[in-house]
């Protein structure tokens, strides 16, 4: 099932309206989101997953996370840099890995931007790693 689906399946008999208002986000928004037209921003996804107590992991069938650092900084940016060192690897590569430009990545790892839900989702998965654990729904794996 994609994404938009799953969403839609978790509001259950709630209005898009109620989530919308609950996501401060448009009516349109919430349903472009459930139609899979687009996709909901990291923050927005993760406020999703803790209103209806649900495992980001799971939501994008993210099934391998055997290189989940144990519990190691408190923000998205500092978990980037930790699972990059922890597999040892440079920003040139972990760029390339997920597809984005080392300037990109950079900005990932000091905070200066948070990653598309879609790269965040290659991070996950190329990098084996918890999407639950990156966005602090879980302390430790």
């Amino acid at each position: 099932m994609s994404l938009g689906g799953k969403i839609r399946m978790a509001r259950g008999r709630q209005t898009q309206a109620y989530l919308a208002e609950k996501l401060a986000v448009s009516v349109n928004t919430l349903s472009a989101y459930e139609k899979n037209r687009s996709l909901p921003s990291l923050e927005i996804f993760k406020r999703i997953c803790k209103i209806y107590g649900l495992s980001a992991d799971e939501l994008l069938e993210i099934m391998d996370i055997s290189n989940t650092p144990d519990n190691e900084g408190e923000m998205l940016d500092h978990k980037l840099a930790n699972l990059r060192d922890q597999l040892d690897i440079t920003q040139e590569k972990m760029a390339a890995l997920i597809g984005v430009s080392v300037s990109t990545w950079s900005k990932y790892e000091t905070g200066n931007r948070t990653p598309p839900l879609n790269r965040f989702l290659q991070i996950c998965k190329n990098c084996k790693v918890s999407a639950d654990y990156l966005l602090g729904l879980k302390e430790k794996v």
